[in-house]
């Protein structure tokens, strides 16, 4: 091989030497011309020289690890045609498997044994055993088919799915000196049987897919499944990651089943990107359609899905809400809402709405529906959100709630006395007096909340009193409110609020005149008191 590497293939009218040889007598046949021969004997003279470091023949046997996936891991880093063989020691190194006694049968440079025992030892470790292996799992409380269905289901599609992938790499495959993917390959095959007498489950699977169906089988196995008609189902995740949709079923779900004290069990299987549920049968039909929502509004990277469950409105109502308060995006950064635009589905068969978000606006989405979603919700209330610019949300949604909602400590205070008598028909008036008075009516009711995510104030009510609890909050926010500022809130008996606000006006922009001095024009005091 050597010399048919290195000689010159010659041309038509002079052939190339051609080669062959004799085992038994270690012997080369060399058909050459005078002058090809001389090369060709430099070279031979070259090789054949004595052997600096002899090979060292030894049988190395495996305690876990199957001999021929064995070989072929080793076969990439020592031998004729290794792909990582860097030197002529590791090239000289030769493995063969031996399956019947687990065994390897390794000629090596004694040089090169250190590494290779080191391989070896790598690669024949428990977690890496690769082979079948036969186990039974006695169930209590599920049924054993219907459990050997579900593992069956689960990995067959993940055998499927990585078939497919295989086939279609190596249809656009060309250079087959590549090294291969795999360093072993391992056999994937899963099979779950039931044995209906002794409610038992023989799963055949290697040792790492054996751990994975032993804490599925485990979690599906749980009480109260006989009395309360549990199922088992395999749910196929088309368009998403099975593991954040599991987690959103089980943040949605237990909470549910604990209430009405059912048994349930929700796993995703990565391999085969599929969610394995033990439920009821109504509360399987409720996960099915909440899956399908999921499915509608797959979240892609970085997003995360959100299920809410909407107690006082339907799903459009809040759908349409938020979509009012820019879940689409398109404003500047100051201006929006949301991080990143929202995606809505209502749950069919459920009053449920799935948002799929950036994680950074879950607290946000769930604050705002829960304004949104409050006990004798009226069709036609309004919500609206107020940003506020100088001061925290929640500072000023504490100071109108005191004004909308006086303490019993206030009655018989002249404050007190001021909103009573005004409870019926209490006005704020618009700056100047210019615009039209925004009517207040109190016996409707008004939730005012706070956002502190955005600073921000929510404010639900009808649209007559949220626009003018709206210009209540901008005319509060207009003066910095700290523990250190005193703030109040002054009911006139006789004198107008227009005019009143205009004298104070007048007040403080003469007080900025006599601040300057004639000549100099330094100001004393700060121009604008306010």
């Amino acid at each position: 091989y050597t010399l048919q590497r290195v000689s010159d293939r010659g041309t038509r009218e002079t052939p190339g030497p051609s080669f062959d040889f004799e085992r038994d007598a270690n012997r080369v046949i060399v058909r050459a011309t005078p002058d090809q021969w001389k090369n060709i004997q430099e070279v031979i003279e070259s090789l054949d020289r004595a052997v600096e470091n002899p090979l060292v023949t030894e049988i190395v046997s495996l305690q876990w690890s199957e001999a021929k996936q064995v070989r072929e891991a080793l076969g990439i880093f020592y031998g004729t045609y290794a792909y990582a063989a860097t030197t002529p020691a590791q090239r000289s190194v030769s493995i063969v498997a031996d399956p019947s006694t687990g065994s390897l049968v390794v000629s090596a440079p004694e040089g090169e044994w250190e590494s290779i025992r080191s391989l070896i030892s790598k690669l024949d470790r428990e977690e890496n055993d690769a082979s079948l292996q036969l186990r039974s799992f006695t169930l209590e409380h599920a049924d054993a088919r219907a459990v050997a269905r579900a593992i069956n289901e689960a990995f067959a599609g993940e055998l499927t799915g990585r078939n497919q992938r295989g086939n279609q790499a190596s249809r656009g495959r060309e250079d087959l000196d590549a090294p291969p993917a795999v360093l072993v390959e391992a056999n994937e095959w899963v099979r779950a049987s039931a044995e209906t007498e002794t409610n038992s489950v023989v799963v055949a699977a290697n040792r790492n897919r054996m751990d994975k169906i032993a804490e599925i089988v485990t979690s599906l196995d749980l009480a109260g499944q006989e009395s309360q008609g549990g199922v088992v189902e395999v749910i196929r995740i088309a368009s998403s990651s099975s593991v954040v949709i599991a987690d959103e079923l089980r943040r949605t779900f237990n909470p549910i089943a604990k209430r009405r004290n059912q048994s349930l069990s929700i796993q995703a299987s990565v391999a085969s990107n599929a969610i394995i549920v033990s439920a009821p049968l109504p509360l399987m039909e409720r996960i099915e359609q909440t899956v399908a929502a999921l499915e509608s509004s797959a979240p892609s990277d970085g997003e995360a899905v959100l299920i809410i469950d909407l107690d006082h409105v339907s799903p459009q109502d809040a759908q349409r809400f938020l979509n009012s308060v820019g879940a689409a995006g398109g404003q500047d950064a100051a201006g929006r809402n949301f991080r990143e635009p929202l995606r809505i589905s209502p749950v069919p068969g459920r009053n449920a709405i799935v948002v799929a978000l950036n994680p950074a606006d879950r607290d946000r989405v769930t604050s705002l529906l829960k304004a949104l979603d409050r006990e004798n919700a009226d069709a036609a209330a309004e919500v609206r959100l107020v940003q506020l610019q100088r001061n925290r949300a929640d500072a000023i949604a504490n100071i109108v709630r005191r004004v909308l909602e006086p303490a019993d400590s206030s009655v018989g205070t002249p404050l007190g006395k001021g909103l009573a008598a005004q409870l019926r028909a209490l006005r704020v008036h618009q700056d100047g007096g210019a615009d039209q008075d925004l009517d207040l009516d109190l016996t409707v009711p008004i939730k005012v909340q706070p956002d502190t995510s955005s600073n921000t104030v929510v404010v639900t009510s009808s649209r007559s009193n949220v626009e003018a609890i709206e210009s209540f909050i901008e005319l509060l926010d207009r003066v910095p409110v700290t523990p250190s500022v005193s703030v109040n809130v002054m009911v006139l008996d006789h004198i107008d609020a227009g005019a009143f606000s205009a004298l104070v006006r007048d007040l403080a922009s003469q007080s900025s005149q006599l601040s300057r001095t004639p000549v100099s024009g330094v100001v004393g005091l700060p121009a604008d008191p306010a």
